[in-house]
């Protein structure tokens, strides 16, 4: 009985140091999303640049060590591999924003979006705010990946999408 109390003992430090370092990590991401917030008012897009930038950093981090080591204390590894999804996705809205305000920002940066076009002019599709210079001929719900030349996404590739969530941005920009 003694070992296995002591074999308890160091899986549950060892399980809480693991989760203590996601945590921290988690609340650097917090703060940068605060401050994204306070940019935004301001329409700092160069602050909320760089808070994006954190959350990807912090994202790579807590995934490599999720997916390392996270498995020791299972509730954590699922709740901070969600999280790290959802960060994901609202580093991407911010990438989306500064592209539709201020696309120089982005220059040189490879950028994947969902994308829904509302015009084609010579070769470039558009929603109004973002131009993607692409082959793909149809005005129909995009997932764009490719690089920001100029202001506007060089396309890599592209998949088109007709998932029931696509569909709920199909009557907006993007």
């Amino acid at each position: 009985m003694k070992t296995a109390i002591r074999i308890f003992k160091v899986w549950f430090l060892f399980a809480s140091m693991i989760g203590f370092s996601l945590f921290i990590l988690e609340e650097s991401s917090q703060v940068a999303t605060f401050s994204v917030f306070m940019s935004s008012k301001n329409s700092d897009m160069t602050m909320m640049m760089r808070a994006a930038e954190l959350m990807e950093v912090n994202n790579t981090l807590m995934n490599h060590i999720n997916n390392w080591i996270g498995w020791t204390n299972p509730f954590g590894y699922f709740a901070y591999r969600q999280y790290v999804k959802a960060q994901s996705l609202y580093a991407n809205v911010i990438y989306y924003q500064i592209l539709s305000q201020q696309p120089e920002l982005l220059e040189g940066k490879a950028i994947e979006l969902d994308f829904m076009p509302k015009q084609r002019i010579n070769g470039i599709l558009s929603n109004g705010r973002i131009q993607v210079l692409t082959n793909v001929d149809q005005l129909i719900p995009l997932h764009i990946k490719g690089t920001v030349i100029n202001g506007k996404i060089i396309q890599d590739s592209y998949d088109p999408r007709n998932s029931p969530i696509d569909s709920l941005h199909s009557d907006r920009d993007g």
